[in-house]
């Protein structure tokens, strides 16, 4: 075999022939790798790679970190338990002492908002309150036993309560011959049809709003009980104070729409005003007791 041959690098075989053009191959085959690996996608990646090692490297380290802080962590855990643990033992029970009376003192003004309303003598303010709203109610109800229109055709509230019940003879005839001589006969409008139910709204205002004054007056009596300053009923005074007073102006309103202003005498406007000073009266009426701490009524 000739000594002076070349073996091949791949196959390892001698070549025996001319060796420039395996050679040449071989030049041409370690340029192209090296041209391979020193192209600019050969370098990144290679950064890549090594980015990524790197990256493994730190996350392992970071692992390593977070399982010794959670070991140390344990461990003062256990620490904790065990010095608890002396303490209540070697400590012993106290329980809590009850408040003493300058910590009662400083709470006492949130005491005083809640506590529950505690009764204290009579109230001046209901005393005179309901003996002035008791002496115009007694005024109302006189009034109602008065003369409401001026003229022939005069009646009062008690007859037409009396004809409402079925009493046409009496009290109750005065008011029927208004109903039949002054309502009936009143032309309220030029058009017939108008004026037929203007007399019917009219006749049915004062036939049933006359009871309902009456009621009013008589549902205002338990003024009577809150006299002495113990029994309140704040709103039942009120609402039948005005109720008493919106029933008069309609009647009112119903009397001057037939017979004028004029007609409708002065006892009637005299119960009418006192149904209402009473209602204002009442305005100020303390229903209410006030809370300790407070100002009594």
């Amino acid at each position: 075999m000739d000594e002076s041959a070349l073996r091949c690098p791949h196959c390892g075989e001698l070549a025996d022939g001319d060796t420039d053009e395996l050679l040449a191959r071989m030049r041409a085959s370690v340029t192209r790798c090296r041209d391979e690996l020193s192209s600019p996608q050969a370098v990144i990646a290679a950064d890549e790679e090594r980015e990524r090692a790197t990256m493994l490297s730190e996350l392992e380290q970071l692992r390593g970190e977070v399982h010794m802080l959670r070991g140390e962590l344990e461990q003062l855990r256990s620490a904790q338990r065990a010095l608890v643990l002396q303490a209540a033992q070697a400590s012993p029970v106290v329980y809590t002492q009850p408040y003493e009376a300058e910590s009662r003192a400083r709470f006492r003004p949130f005491y005083k908002r809640i506590a529950p309303p505690r009764k204290k003598g009579r109230s001046r303010n209901r005393m005179v309150i309901a003996s002035l709203s008791l002496v115009l109610l007694a005024l109302s109800i006189v009034c109602f036993f008065l003369p409401w229109v001026n003229g022939e055709t005069s009646f009062t509230g008690f007859g037409a309560l009396t004809y409402l019940f079925g009493f046409s003879d009496g009290a109750g005839a005065a008011y029927s011959v208004y109903l039949s001589e002054v309502v009936g006969v009143h032309v309220f409008s030029a058009n017939e049809t108008v004026s037929n139910l203007c007399r019917a709204i009219c006749s049915n205002l004062l036939l049933y709003g006359t009871p309902l004054y009456a009621a009013s007056l008589l549902l205002g009596l338990p003024l009577a009980a809150s006299v002495p300053g113990r029994v309140r009923i704040a709103s039942w005074h009120r609402f039948f104070a005005w109720l008493a007073f919106a029933s008069s102006a309609l009647l009112f309103a119903m009397i001057s729409w037939a017979s004028g202003f004029a007609g409708v005498s002065v006892w009637f406007l005299a119960g009418g005003i006192a149904d209402f000073l009473r209602g204002v009266l009442l305005i100020f009426y303390r229903g209410k007791w006030e809370y300790w701490g407070g100002l009594h009524n």
